[in-house]
């Protein structure tokens, strides 16, 4: 599973990406589950303009619940 996120000005936009490539829209529910389905998630991908304080905030927090979910690998 990869994570995409997306900003355009104001409008911030967050999809999950499964291991088959497929695209939905972002929920904290279908996150979980392609977390315990599919056991690892991918670096997440970034699309516009983000400040490196904000990357490495989502990244922690993404790997937070990652392991909080099931024990998985973070590439």
């Amino acid at each position: 599973m990869n994570i995409k996120i997306s900003r355009d000005g104001d409008n911030t936009t967050t999809y999950l990406i499964d291991n088959d490539g497929v695209v939905t829209s972002f929920d904290y529910v279908s996150m979980i589950k392609l977390l315990h389905n599919e056991k690892a998630i991918g670096d997440t991908e970034f699309e516009g303009t983000f400040s490196d304080e904000e990357r490495a905030s989502i990244k922690q927090m993404v790997e937070k619940i990652a392991n909080a979910v099931v024990p998985v690998e973070v590439k």
